[in-house]
Protein backbone atom coordinates (compact mmCIF):
# COMPACT_ATOMS: atom_id res chain seq x y z
CA UNK A 1 0.00 0.00 0.00
CA UNK A 2 1.12 3.67 -0.75
CA UNK A 3 -0.41 6.15 1.35
CA UNK A 4 -1.31 9.33 -0.08
CA UNK A 5 -1.98 12.14 2.39
CA UNK A 6 -4.02 14.31 -0.33
CA UNK A 7 -5.54 11.37 -2.44
CA UNK A 8 -6.79 8.08 -2.15
CA UNK A 9 -3.82 5.86 -1.00
CA UNK A 10 -3.13 3.14 -3.52
CA UNK A 11 -2.46 -0.75 -3.58
CA UNK A 12 -0.53 -2.48 -5.95
CA UNK A 13 -1.62 -6.69 -5.95
CA UNK A 14 0.18 -9.35 -7.35
CA UNK A 15 -2.19 -12.32 -7.89
CA UNK A 16 -1.41 -16.25 -9.43
CA UNK A 17 -4.41 -18.56 -9.95
CA UNK A 18 -2.78 -22.27 -10.59
CA UNK A 19 -4.26 -23.89 -13.87
CA UNK A 20 -7.08 -25.89 -12.98
CA UNK A 21 -7.40 -24.43 -9.34
CA UNK A 22 -11.53 -23.76 -9.19
CA UNK A 23 -12.37 -20.66 -10.03
CA UNK A 24 -15.77 -20.25 -8.13
CA UNK A 25 -13.25 -20.01 -4.68
CA UNK A 26 -10.66 -17.55 -6.43
CA UNK A 27 -13.44 -15.17 -7.71
CA UNK A 28 -14.62 -15.26 -4.00
CA UNK A 29 -11.27 -14.32 -2.85
CA UNK A 30 -10.79 -11.53 -5.41
CA UNK A 31 -14.25 -10.42 -4.03
CA UNK A 32 -13.43 -10.46 -0.63
CA UNK A 33 -10.21 -8.68 -0.99
CA UNK A 34 -11.51 -5.84 -3.51
CA UNK A 35 -14.28 -5.90 -0.51
CA UNK A 36 -12.03 -4.86 2.36
CA UNK A 37 -9.85 -2.24 0.17
CA UNK A 38 -12.85 0.26 -0.66
CA UNK A 39 -12.26 4.14 -1.38
CA UNK A 40 -8.63 3.10 -2.55
CA UNK A 41 -6.78 2.96 -5.99
CA UNK A 42 -6.33 -0.53 -7.20
CA UNK A 43 -3.88 -2.08 -9.35
CA UNK A 44 -4.17 -6.20 -9.11
CA UNK A 45 -1.68 -7.26 -11.49
CA UNK A 46 -1.29 -11.03 -12.21
CA UNK A 47 -1.19 -14.51 -13.72
CA UNK A 48 -4.78 -15.19 -13.45
CA UNK A 49 -5.04 -18.44 -15.97
CA UNK A 50 -8.45 -17.16 -17.46
CA UNK A 51 -8.11 -16.50 -21.13
CA UNK A 52 -9.74 -13.26 -21.58
CA UNK A 53 -9.08 -13.00 -25.17
CA UNK A 54 -12.57 -14.26 -25.93
CA UNK A 55 -14.69 -13.93 -22.42
CA UNK A 56 -18.05 -14.76 -23.87
CA UNK A 57 -16.57 -18.16 -25.40
CA UNK A 58 -16.20 -19.80 -21.97
CA UNK A 59 -18.27 -19.77 -19.42
CA UNK A 60 -15.38 -19.60 -17.02
CA UNK A 61 -14.17 -16.74 -18.64
CA UNK A 62 -17.31 -14.91 -18.97
CA UNK A 63 -17.97 -15.54 -15.17
CA UNK A 64 -14.75 -13.67 -14.21
CA UNK A 65 -14.88 -10.66 -16.34
CA UNK A 66 -18.55 -10.10 -15.23
CA UNK A 67 -16.99 -10.39 -11.59
CA UNK A 68 -14.22 -8.21 -12.24
CA UNK A 69 -16.70 -5.77 -14.17
CA UNK A 70 -18.77 -5.66 -10.91
CA UNK A 71 -16.45 -4.95 -8.77
CA UNK A 72 -15.57 -1.59 -10.66
CA UNK A 73 -12.60 -2.85 -11.90
CA UNK A 74 -11.38 -2.74 -15.62
CA UNK A 75 -8.46 -5.02 -17.44
CA UNK A 76 -5.67 -3.12 -19.02
CA UNK A 77 -3.89 -5.66 -21.37
CA UNK A 78 -5.87 -6.62 -24.26
CA UNK A 79 -3.18 -8.44 -26.39
CA UNK A 80 -1.55 -12.00 -25.82
CA UNK A 81 0.59 -12.32 -22.68
CA UNK A 82 1.14 -16.25 -23.22
CA UNK A 83 2.25 -17.09 -26.80
CA UNK A 84 2.93 -20.93 -28.16
CA UNK A 85 3.25 -22.61 -31.81
CA UNK A 86 -0.44 -23.76 -30.81
CA UNK A 87 -2.28 -20.66 -28.90
CA UNK A 88 -2.34 -16.50 -27.73
CA UNK A 89 -3.88 -15.89 -25.06
CA UNK A 90 -4.17 -13.25 -22.46
CA UNK A 91 -4.20 -14.70 -19.32
CA UNK A 92 -1.75 -12.28 -17.24
CA UNK A 93 -3.17 -9.01 -16.93
CA UNK A 94 -3.91 -5.72 -14.96
CA UNK A 95 -7.09 -4.64 -13.29
CA UNK A 96 -7.78 -1.17 -11.46
CA UNK A 97 -10.47 0.71 -10.54
CA UNK A 98 -8.89 4.42 -11.61
CA UNK A 99 -8.71 3.82 -15.29
CA UNK A 100 -8.23 7.58 -15.57
CA UNK A 101 -4.87 7.60 -13.72
CA UNK A 102 -3.30 5.32 -16.37
CA UNK A 103 -0.77 6.77 -18.57
CA UNK A 104 0.70 3.60 -20.38
CA UNK A 105 0.51 0.05 -20.23
CA UNK A 106 2.01 -2.56 -22.43
CA UNK A 107 3.81 -6.01 -22.91
CA UNK A 108 7.45 -6.29 -22.84
CA UNK A 109 8.64 -8.70 -25.81
CA UNK A 110 10.94 -11.17 -23.90
CA UNK A 111 12.11 -14.68 -24.40
CA UNK A 112 12.76 -14.47 -20.00
CA UNK A 113 9.63 -16.72 -19.72
CA UNK A 114 6.81 -18.42 -21.38
CA UNK A 115 4.49 -15.65 -20.41
CA UNK A 116 5.61 -12.21 -21.59
CA UNK A 117 5.88 -8.99 -18.61
CA UNK A 118 2.86 -7.11 -18.65
CA UNK A 119 3.62 -3.35 -17.20
CA UNK A 120 1.46 -0.12 -16.20
CA UNK A 121 2.68 3.86 -15.41
CA UNK A 122 0.38 5.86 -13.36
CA UNK A 123 -0.17 9.51 -12.59
CA UNK A 124 0.31 10.18 -9.11
CA UNK A 125 -1.64 12.53 -7.00
CA UNK A 126 0.85 14.28 -4.43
Amino acid sequence: EIINDTSKNIIISCVYRAPGSCIRSFTDKINEFVDHIKNKTLFMCGDFNINLEHPVALRTSSDFFDMIYSLGLVPLINKPTRITTQSATIIDNIFTNRKEDVVKTGILMTDISDHLPIFVVSKYHN
